[in-house]
């Protein structure tokens, strides 16, 4: 879909992302952002995959894994300009002369030179601190460019980025979490209107009443007060439900809120529906979004764990089946749907 929406270049983690998205018929230039091991130089030059090249022992070992190979790879040069993870130093001299270099390197050929912001989502001191780093990235890219090497794509904007500072988009940006429809931050809200693509669900596997003094899974940490009426739902921590929601959170069932009760468990979880009379086996259960005037929504349940939004989207397990809707209708599905 990204693809046909006309996405230019896709980033992923790395190679084996990469070589999916080329299996799946992806034939955009596609960029792998972290560490590939270099003896898997061979694939990345064979399926035109860029690679990121963020340090003079990676450049020599990769320049050296590609001159045994007899190939050429493409890359783009990695810079620290203040977010402290990998990635060439824009004042050190010798990461200069080792970037300035390439221009004779047969091997290794720049197309794309990149930084990632720090604290572009928040206000204040982030606003300073994004502008500086954005200041020491463009001053190397002219100090390069004068030095003679073609830089080719210079890239700085994650999401907060594109979001919040459209002077610096430059040649290409780096959409993230906002795929998602969701904002970096609250230091976002009401720069652009986001509309959330992702609801997670599951399904009630049971209902049942249960005596005043019962307890509820694990731990025995909920008690009931009263006779109550609780409905066992079909996910847990193995889902990436996070156990940290157990008896803070709540899920929707026709529209309403339910509690959940006790400790969440590794496949399974208890909420009360004593106030949902309707509430039967088989019926779905909101985890995060909308139903009907009710939401969730993951920046709600990101507060509950002291995490971020974007943490928890990722989350969602493996075993989860993905159902693609379009306009309302299936597309398509992964797992048993």
């Amino acid at each position: 879909l990204l693809a046909e929406l006309g996405m230019d270049w896709f980033a992923v983690s790395n190679l084996s992302e990469a070589m999916q998205l080329r299996r799946g018929g992806i034939t955009q230039p596609i960029l792998v952002l972290g560490y590939t091991p270099t003896d898997c130089i061979g694939l990345l030059s064979e399926h035109r995959i860029t690679q990121a090249v963020f340090s003079r022992e990676y450049l020599q070992a990769l320049t050296q894994a590609a001159q045994e190979a007899g190939v050429t790879a493409e890359i783009h040069l990695k810079v620290d300009t203040g977010m402290g993870r990998i990635g060439f130093s824009p004042e050190d001299e010798a990461d200069f002369a080792a970037m300035a270099a390439l221009n004779r390197n047969s091997a290794l050929r720049v197309t794309g030179i990149f930084t990632h912001f720090a604290v572009a989502d928040e206000n204040g001191a982030g606003e300073s601190y994004t502008q500086t780093q954005f200041e020491r990235f463009t001053a190397l890219c002219s100090r390069l460019e004068a030095a003679g090497l073609n830089i080719g794509l210079r890239h700085c904007c994650n999401s907060a980025g594109i979001i919040r500072y459209p002077a610096m988009h430059l040649d290409m940006v780096r959409a993230g979490v906002s795929l998602y429809g969701l904002l970096p931050s609250g230091d976002c809200a009401g720069q652009i209107e986001p509309h959330p693509v992702m609801r997670w669900q599951t399904v009630i596997s049971m209902v049942k009443e249960i005596a005043a003094g019962q307890s509820v899974s694990y731990g025995r940490t909920f008690t009931a007060p009263q006779p109550m009426r609780v409905a066992t739902l079909s996910v847990g921590y193995a889902d990436g439900y996070s156990r940290g929601y157990s008896g803070r959170g709540s899920v929707l069932i026709h529209g309403q809120e339910a509690p959940i009760l006790g400790r969440i468990c590794m496949d399974q979880c208890v909420v009360d529906v004593t106030h949902i009379p309707q509430a039967a086996m088989g019926d779905r259960v909101t985890l995060a979004g909308q139903d009907g005037a009710g939401c969730i929504s993951f920046d709600r349940l990101a507060a509950l764990s002291d995490t971020i939004n974007y943490e928890l989207v990722c989350l969602v397990g493996k075993r989860v089946d993905r159902i693609y809707l379009s306009q309302g209708r299936v597309v398509a599905a992964d797992g048993l749907q």
